[in-house]
């Protein structure tokens, strides 16, 4: 796995961000064994999805970052082939 994003849980344990946008979770520690618990995130969201379908391009999704601040989680990134930066946040990390 490559270019990847790791952030130590607040309430326990690691999370994984990888290039594809798929969140993985482990409970133990960092070396894993991790889950994953959200593939593609941004594919959750209608806008994203909506904005997709309009473009009608392929993804060219990189440079995602996760972080914990104000009491939620942060994910930002690139699409490069519109141009789009997206911000997504949640409270659990997995879900909008």
């Amino acid at each position: 796995m490559t270019n990847v994003t790791i952030l130590k849980r607040p309430e326990n344990g690691y999370m994984i961000l990888t290039k594809t946008m798929t969140v993985l979770i482990s409970e133990e520690d960092i070396c894993g064994p991790y889950k994953i618990v959200a593939p593609k995130i941004f594919n959750q969201d209608p806008l994203f999805k909506k904005e997709r379908k309009i473009t009608q391009s392929r993804n060219i999704i990189e440079d995602g970052v996760i972080w914990y601040s104000g009491d939620m989680y942060h994910l930002v990134f690139n699409d490069w082939r519109v141009r789009i930066g997206y911000h997504f946040s949640s409270i659990n990390g997995i879900n909008n």
